[in-house]
């Protein structure tokens, strides 16, 4: 519910933006065939579910921190998008890894769960272009390796300092 509040209080131009990266991803216009199978709607359902859960138990004060939260849900997530068969894996793996290194700076007060969050956000529209590259090439490239290659984590990551954890 806190989450959802921060986001509602983006500028508009945020806002817009959010919903154009949303919408492109929703519609198989973009080349989101590929990742707009009902089983991967409902992944994308299971994950929210998973993770408000993990929040939830949060603010009850079972998780104490935020990397408590994110350690929580990914494993459900993953396990999620797997049983989806969701054809960029690495994708999903590098999500989970990165809510992870940019949730213990967090915790260690090395930035504000704000300066998370509006990073988190920017990451997030960086995978969803990432994503909509994919669907676009043809063959469609499925990914078995745990992680995007160096150079597209690299890009990904550009500027990001809650992620610079995950440089290789």
């Amino acid at each position: 519910m806190a989450r959802a509040s921060r986001e509602m209080r983006q500028s508009p131009r945020q806002a817009w933006r959010c919903l154009a990266v949303l919408a492109c991803v929703l519609h198989a216009s973009c080349g989101g065939a590929a990742t707009e199978t009902p089983a991967i709607k409902r992944a994308g359902e299971e994950m929210r579910g998973i993770r408000a859960e993990c929040e939830a138990r949060r603010r009850t004060g079972e998780l104490t921190s935020l990397m408590a939260v994110e350690r929580c849900a990914e494993p459900g997530v993953i396990a999620a998008y797997r049983k989806a068969d969701y054809p960029y894996m690495d994708l999903i793996r590098f999500a989970e890894a990165a809510r992870l290194a940019g949730a213990e700076k967090v915790d260690k007060g090395e930035i504000t769960e704000a300066d998370y969050e509006r990073q988190r956000l920017k990451l997030r529209e960086r995978l969803a272009t990432e994503i909509d590259r994919r669907n676009a090439a043809t063959p469609l490239p499925r990914s078995a390796a745990d992680m995007p290659d160096p150079a597209v984590t690299a890009k990904l990551i550009a500027g990001l300092s809650a992620f610079s954890a995950l440089r290789r």
